[in-house]
């Protein structure tokens, strides 16, 4: 059973289980933009360097592009690093305790997670805010509204909080993933 999939004891056709899957599917939409983008600094690396080599001059704002669209694609695609389970996750307590006692943990786990997510999205806004009103900006080749870039920060915490608390609903399913080791974890 995929991360996925519906928790065992909610209603297959529910509106939760609807939610969670349209949320799947935006976190999925998402993260394949971002391989895209991923896909396209190499290309546009490789080409930028032939043409320089070729006397063809060279983007001055490409390596800036670039950054910000780093930045966007890490902070945007989280949510689904962290639906996948493709993240960096230490499991020996979870592996050491009773499996009511594990799912549980998983649960207080992933409420902590929304929580801080929360909190940082909350100060992401005040921040995204502030700068919208003083009108301050990244100079640099090219000129960015620092607004601009808190929003993407608040945005995806927002995100990632949702997908904490769709966890505590699935706790039980990606506890099976440890239980079982033949369940698909990670990519």
């Amino acid at each position: 059973m995929s991360t996925q999939d519906s928790a065992p004891d909610a209603d297959p056709g529910g509106p939760m289980d609807r939610i969670d899957r349209v949320f799947g599917h935006l976190n999925a939409g998402i993260a394949f933009v971002a391989a895209v983008v991923l896909a396209l600094f190499a290309l546009s690396i490789a080409g930028d360097l032939a043409a320089r080599r070729l006397g063809l001059g060279n983007l001055p704002w490409l390596y800036e592009v670039i950054e910000y669209s780093l930045f966007i694609t890490v902070f945007l695609a989280s949510p689904w690093v962290l639906r996948e389970g493709a993240h960096v996750r230490v499991d020996l307590l979870l592996t050491a305790l009773p499996r009511a006692a594990a799912v549980r943990l998983e649960r207080a786990i992933n409420l902590l997670g929304a929580s801080v997510c929360g909190v940082l999205c909350y100060f992401g806004w005040q921040a995204g805010l502030a700068a919208f009103v003083d009108g301050s900006r990244q100079y640099k080749t090219l000129i960015i509204s620092d607004w601009w870039l808190m929003s993407i920060f608040t945005v995806a915490l927002l995100l990632i909080a949702i997908e904490f608390l769709l966890r505590i609903r699935r706790a039980g399913d990606a506890l099976k993933a440890i239980d079982d080791p033949t369940e698909k974890t990670g990519f």
